[in-house]
């Protein structure tokens, strides 16, 4: 029988009324708690056609900056990556002899551009700030850039030439460099190679210190993330149009502690974009060609469920009090050259996606596919 009255809710009601005469003023006016804070935030996008980064804003969407790249010596903009401070943006862009473009996030402005190498793909700052390391395809090697934020110099250092740390044409038939992430402690670098394969580098040496060949690791690697803070674990997938696979990595002892072929257990495709909640409960990991998210579960190490998302989605980011989702939806494929599994799609621009209700908000729509190719984003968090 459902119970209508219980004592304890005469005591909250009593409790309830007293805080209330306690909040009101002689002119009655109830004093309640403010609302919470809420961080303003950018949000920074590549297109590859236009061949500029544009800047939105947050809360309304409107356009608040357009980069040219073509201007800034750079072509196809391809992944954008934010310094540790937010002060600085890290375009790598993939077209032309392969750049390196850095502006300032404050003002919009270029600061510099650094001839990186040819398809120069993805441009991945240290957690400390110091370093940026840019994966360049075509030419089968990493490229630092040491930097100098106080009097905003950036200078081309170190380089590690993959092909000639893998000979072994068998285990790793194409070490291309695809994407990479260091360690929260900044000790190593994970990479993926376009060939199959993954390889740890020391990053006080800039050597290769743990390898994973093609037999465990499939081609095309992309997604590379950290997982929850103090976790030890490094997240990362591979794709292609007819592929998908999942792999967690225990990112202290670099052992590979879970590999799933999601293609085959799933039916889900092309595995590649991959983001940690805000709350750091979940795993977001985007499936171009079947155009959905997968939801993995960090605490029971499980994928829980899958929903759909508009037409070849990419890239996501979390706005920063982790409500909403905000993911690129890809155009007419620009990309190309040494980059093997660039998909197109019929609505570019970026989606918004409801965290909790895994549900479409709204698709912020760039022009038609012919005339922009969106691939990067970030979230900036204004202070």
């Amino acid at each position: 029988m459902k119970r209508l009255f219980h004592p304890f809710m005469f005591i909250a009601l009593v409790g309830f009324v007293s805080i209330m005469f306690q909040g009101c003023k002689d002119d009655d006016t109830i004093i309640t708690d403010p609302e919470p804070e809420v961080t303003p935030f950018e949000i920074w996008v590549t297109d590859q056609v236009e061949n500029t980064v544009v800047v939105f804003d947050g809360e309304t969407n409107e356009e608040k900056a357009v980069i040219d790249m073509a201007l800034a010596g750079g072509s196809k903009p391809h992944m954008i990556l934010f310094s540790p401070d937010g002060q600085f943006a890290y375009v790598a862009c993939v077209g032309g002899d392969g750049t390196t473009v850095i502006v300032r996030t404050s003002d919009y402005q270029v600061i510099t551009t650094l001839q990186t190498g040819a398809s120069s793909h993805a441009a991945i700052p240290t957690w400390d700030g110091t370093k940026v390391w840019v994966a360049v395809i075509a030419e089968f090697k990493l490229v630092e850039i040491t930097v100098d934020a106080a009097n905003e110099q950036f200078t081309m250092g170190r380089e590690l030439d993959l092909a000639a740390a893998l000979p072994d044409l068998e285990a790793f038939p194409a070490s291309k460099p695809i994407c990479h992430m260091f360690t929260p402690d900044d000790s190593a670098c994970y990479v993926t190679l376009a060939g199959g394969g993954l390889v740890v580098v020391d990053v006080e040496t800039m050597t290769v210190m743990k390898e994973f060949p093609k037999s465990m690791i499939d081609n095309n690697g992309c997604g590379l993330v950290n997982g929850p803070q103090g976790s030890n674990i490094m997240f990362a997938n591979s794709g292609l149009p007819e592929s998908g696979s999942f792999y967690i990595f225990n990112s202290q002892t670099h052992e590979l502690t879970t590999s799933m072929d999601i293609a085959a257990e799933t039916g889900n495709l092309d595995a590649h974009g991959v983001e940690v909640t805000v709350d750091e409960t979940e795993l977001w990991m985007i499936n171009r060609l079947t155009d959905n998210v997968m939801i993995f579960d960090i605490a029971t190490q499980e994928f829980t469920e899958t929903f759909t998302v508009p037409d070849a989605p990419d890239l996501l980011a979390f706005s920063p009090d982790g409500t909403k989702a905000y993911m690129t939806l890809r155009g007419d494929a620009q990309t190309g050259g040494a980059i093997a599994h660039a998909i197109s799609g019929t609505t570019p621009g970026y989606a918004i996606i409801d965290v909790a209700t895994r549900t479409l908000d709204e698709i912020i729509q760039f022009g038609p596919s012919d005339q922009s190719d969106p691939h990067g984003i970030r979230i900036l968090p204004l202070k």
